[in-house]
């Protein structure tokens, strides 16, 4: 069979608009008011003659995706290991079916160390965190649920690290949240540790499942409060939001990222994407990292640095231009503690929890496996980034502030890849048939809903001599992606 896959770009959490179409059940749980939005993301699907909506009917479930629960084997690790793929192998190997109901749904449900989560509304958490007059809340615009993994007596009173992050239930969020949770020591100094603990809070849209997530084996030093419902794009939300936390750094991954959803409604997708309720109520003290994406560039001129011209070609990459002005244009009050980072392509393991969708490598794979053949094309280019390095990125700026190296950086892997480079890579390290990757142009196609870039390839290069990390190639992504594991007779995939 041959169909042509969508292309997509799980590497934000949709946020809840202000206003917009009513959403059926099926469509809250799938987070877009289409499937076929909500998979699209940043292009549309691939190849020529595509019937759009047969393809997505195909491929979307109407629940999220579960994926393997969290444990130290599928975390993508921030500091890629030579010897990770082994390591992933060998821990993989244990993984059964009892395994995968450590992460229960139950209210009473226990961490490992036998703390029990709960559940409050915004207008408790508000009020006993940091009391305000019930004027200034929006009872309605959130639910926390909070993931207690620490004893109480050991929180203090005041963290002295406080992080907010923004679509922590996507693709790179959960990954994210895990990371922090877990390697506390790569976004802090010694004396933040002395000074107190770490207190995170994990705001996210309408995944509802995401608040039952529970993260194992997490530092005794961190605590993490789950916050669902949150509207970014809402005034009174940010005001209750950000004065009860009064936050040391803000983490904003969340945005409409489906473009199709973006060209048919520009105002909210400036709404949601360039955030202006958020920053009216950021503390001065604040840093912020903005999760911003290559879509910003036109595709006629690669590779782009960070001095080339910003020509973005449909609306999602202009909101997300217009977002990195306000934080870091040069009569912004932000610029100085402001770090933009123009993504690629973040790719990389499953997410530790059910997700609304994974990278194009799961989809590539998932098709491969079920000996479907694709088109993909060879002429679209990216720099595909792991999600370990963007972490790791993230964790830097975190450690030694944003005001230390403000700015805006491009955020791409060493390689130019095109869909097929990818598809023809799944193929070659998982042993599939090579012609279920099927090339195809894209230029010369009739122009399709969304105006998209070609090649978007990137230079990074001036946020390696800021941070030092250098990026991870195609091939050690599928390592960690796909470890093959020998199991019985066969060798087969986890």
């Amino acid at each position: 069979t041959k169909e042509d896959p969508p292309n997509m770009e799980p590497t934000e959490e949709p946020a809840t608009p202000v206003a917009g179409p009513t959403s059926t059940p099926d469509e809250e749980r799938t987070g877009a008011n289409t499937a076929t939005e909500d998979l699209l993301c940043d292009e549309e699907l691939t190849g020529a003659n595509t019937n759009a909506t047969e393809d997505l009917l195909q491929l979307n479930d109407p629940e999220p995706a579960t994926s393997t629960p969290i444990t130290n084997a599928n975390v993508a690790d921030p500091v890629f290991d030579e010897a990770a793929t082994t390591v992933v192998a060998q821990e993989m190997l244990i993984l059964n079916d009892d395994t995968l109901e450590k992460f229960t749904a139950d209210e009473e449900s226990t961490s490992s160390n036998g703390t029990p989560h709960e559940s409050i509304t915004l207008e408790q958490f508000t009020s006993t965190n940091n009391p305000i007059d019930d004027d200034d809340v929006e009872p309605d615009a959130g639910t926390i649920a909070s993931n207690v993994n620490i004893g109480t007596d050991d929180l203090p009173e005041e963290p002295s690290v406080r992080i907010i992050i923004t679509g922590t239930s996507g693709y790179l969020g959960q990954h994210l949240l895990t990371s922090l949770c877990l390697d506390v020591a790569s976004y802090t100094t010694p004396a933040q540790l002395n000074e107190g603990g770490i207190e995170i809070y994990a705001a996210f849209g309408t995944l509802t499942s995401f608040n039952d997530a529970i993260i194992e084996d997490v530092d005794h030093r961190v605590h993490v409060t789950k916050m669902s419902d949150v509207d970014i794009s809402d005034v009174e939300s940010m005001e209750s939001l950000i004065h009860s936390v009064d936050p040391t750094a803000i983490i904003h991954l969340a945005a409409i990222s489906a473009p199709l959803k973006c060209e048919n409604d520009p105002p909210l997708a400036m709404a949601v994407n360039c955030p202006l309720a958020l920053l009216n109520v950021v503390p001065a003290h604040c840093d912020l990292i903005f999760l911003s994406s290559d879509q910003v560039y036109d595709g006629s001129h690669p590779p782009y640095s960070e001095s080339s011209p910003a020509k973005p070609l449909n609306v999602y990459g202009k909101s997300k231009l217009a977002f990195e002005e306000e934080l870091c244009g040069s009569e912004s009050q932000f610029r100085d503690r402001a770090v933009c980072l123009r993504s690629s392509l973040i790719v990389g393991p499953a997410t530790p929890f059910a997700c609304r969708k994974q990278t194009f490598l799961q989809f590539i794979h998932d098709s491969m496996q079920a000996n479907i053949a694709h088109d993909y094309y060879i002429d679209e280019c990216r720099s595909i980034v792991y999600v370990g390095d963007v972490i790791r990125t993230i964790s830097h700026f975190l450690k030694v502030g944003t005001r230390a190296d403000p700015g805006v950086y491009n955020l791409g892997g060493p390689e130019s890849l095109s869909r097929c480079d990818l598809a023809l890579g799944v193929a070659e390290h998982c042993g599939f048939d090579v012609h279920l990757a099927i090339e195809a142009e894209k230029a010369g196609l009739p122009p399709g809903p969304v105006p998209n870039p070609l090649d978007i390839s990137m230079v990074s290069s001036k946020l390696f001599n800021v941070t030092g990390i250098p990026m991870t190639g195609l091939e050690k992504i599928l390592e960690v992606t796909f470890p093959l594991v020998m199991s019985n007779k066969d060798a087969k995939l986890i």
